[in-house]
């Protein structure tokens, strides 16, 4: 699958995500490290932070709308309050309201993608279940380069408490001219539950999904402008544990400011090859800290 990003927006998912590592800010590199490694270093911050906010976070963020769309179908089935589901979720005014099926299920929701729901019958919460989701994205800016519209298809299965999310994501940041696509090759996750506090917005504490991701992610992009050469990158994610942490207590609707970091422990290795030589990434998010390694 083809996977597409705007380099030249990278800029607002940094800003947007500069909670992430800000102890990585701090400008005490010292005068002994040569040029080349203060250059390396801010590249691999720059991606570093575009994998956690753009990939990392909204891959939590389909997943708790897939999660949320079992527990709405479990608490439709079992008399349970289905109103606390779509305001825990499916709030956001800025967004559609979710779509009901012929059941009452939700079948439809939209983030970034548009996304439609199949599954074989079986709450998430049970080993068994196989719940697919076709994305579909339309572009935003007038770029006959690329196609009207992209589309993917990703599937998270559970079995003996593990979860397997495998296909491919659509990934966009703010008014992305581009597409960006990921694949994502089997990568297994647990889940709990973690608590928030939802301080400055409200009192109380708001109990979400938390989850721990092993495995591959792969990414293409493609810039479709002159001869400037494609990038590639490729992501092992090492018991990365994340988790929504906007707090949502504004009326029943999410809040999204200020930024928190969604990612507390774990790590991810990623390898970059784009114009530049070629980059070895660490994200460390036990020390709070990104480096580079030469490759």
């Amino acid at each position: 699958m083809r996977k597409i990003w705007n380099f030249a927006m990278a800029a607002i998912v940094i800003v947007a995500s500069a909670g992430l590592l800000a102890a990585c800010d701090k400008d005490d590199l010292g005068t002994d490290n040569p040029t080349e490694d203060v250059e390396k270093l801010k590249r691999a911050k720059e991606y570093g932070r575009w994998i956690d906010g753009v990939v990392g976070q909204q891959m939590i963020d389909q997943l708790d709308y897939l999660f949320q769309a079992s527990a709405y179908r479990d608490s439709l089935r079992n008399g349970g309050d289905t109103e606390v589901v779509m305001k825990r979720q499916f709030s956001n005014p800025n967004m559609r309201p979710p779509q009901f099926d012929e059941n009452g299920e939700i079948y439809y929701w939209q983030y970034v993608s548009e996304n439609f729901i199949t599954h074989n019958g079986i709450s998430l919460d049970k080993d068994g279940a196989e719940w697919t989701v076709h994305s579909y994205m339309r572009r935003f800016w007038d770029a006959p380069s690329q196609p009207e519209q992209v589309d993917c298809q990703w599937t998270v299965s559970r079995n003996n408490g593990v979860y397997t999310l495998s296909g491919g994501m659509i990934h966009n940041g703010l008014w992305e001219e581009y597409f960006t696509l990921t694949e994502i090759s089997d990568v297994k996750f647990t889940t709990g539950l973690v608590s928030i506090n939802m301080f400055p917005y409200g009192e109380g504490i708001k109990r979400t999904r938390r989850y721990c991701f092993d495995g591959n992610i792969n990414i293409t992009t493609e810039k479709n402008k002159g001869n400037r050469p494609n990038t590639n990158i490729n992501i092992t994610l090492n018991s990365l544990n994340g988790y929504n942490s906007k707090p949502y207590n504004r009326d029943g609707e999410p809040v999204f400011l200020p930024d928190r970091a969604y990612f507390t422990s774990g790590s991810f290795n990623a390898s970059v090859y784009d114009s530049k030589e070629p980059l070895h990434i660490v994200a460390d998010f036990d020390k709070s800290e990104i480096k580079y390694l030469d490759l």
